[in-house]
């Protein structure tokens, strides 16, 4: 069996409607053969309206230990979630700087100068014929707070640990 040729190639116009251009393509795909035979030249208007980017805040790129691992904008879950995982950080690092130090040998390092042999601090005062007290010193956060006198727990813990493990830069948008 052959292929149908179609006779003539069909002109549409703009006035004869979609009906006719219905008509028209499914007779041509009937035919197997699509032609065009002229293009209608119409001056088209078209109206461009242009849509203002979504502000979505100013975009930061985030470091993981020191290296870029990627950029989030100011107002997005993903900032939100890394800065709460620093947060904990943070916390956890607070927490240990406030605990109670129960290790006597560890109490006598904190509260006297220089090195020492003293095993406990009721061995340091009973040698040194000082009265029993409560050591001044009973957390890391009271003796870093000797040490770093202009600094607050949060900077203490980023100071005797290092930083977090996120940090952002803020990216300028070209």
């Amino acid at each position: 069996m052959g292929r149908r040729k179609a006779s003539e190639p069909q002109v549409l116009t703009v006035e004869e409607g979609i009906d006719s251009l219905l008509d028209s393509v499914v007779e041509n795909v009937l035919e197997d053969e699509i032609q065009i035979s002229s293009i209608v030249e119409d001056e088209l208007t078209v109206e461009i309206s242009s849509v203002e980017p979504e502000d979505k805040g100013q975009l930061f790129a985030v470091y993981d230990n020191g290296e870029v691992i990627a950029s989030v904008y100011e107002n997005s879950e993903k900032l939100d979630e890394l800065l709460q995982y620093n947060k904990k950080q943070l916390d956890s690092r607070i927490s240990f700087l406030s605990a109670v130090i129960t290790d006597e040998a560890e109490l006598v390092r904190l509260n006297v100068k220089g090195g020492t042999n003293y095993s406990s601090w009721r061995q340091y005062l009973a040698q040194n014929g000082l009265t029993p007290s409560e050591p001044p010193i009973k957390t890391l956060f009271n003796y870093y707070s000797v040490l770093y006198t202009d600094m607050g727990i949060e900077e203490i813990a980023i100071k005797v640990y290092g930083n977090l493990r996120y940090s952002f830069t803020p990216i300028s948008m070209l």
